[in-house]
């Protein structure tokens, strides 16, 4: 699957956190957001029964 860029704003602090938690397991800051990204999707999806 092709990947395409998203670009965001976000507070520093945020963003040192996520740096952190990126650190931690190991994995590239993108890689952690796109997780978390579709693990809000799901959430979202099976909260609506779809």
């Amino acid at each position: 699957m092709a990947k395409e860029t998203l670009n965001i704003r976000i507070d520093p602090e945020l963003r040192a956190k996520l740096v952190k938690m990126a650190k931690k397991q190991n994995r590239p800051l993108s890689n952690l957001a796109e997780t978390l990204l579709w693990e809000a999707v799901k959430r979202e999806s099976m909260a609506k029964g779809k």
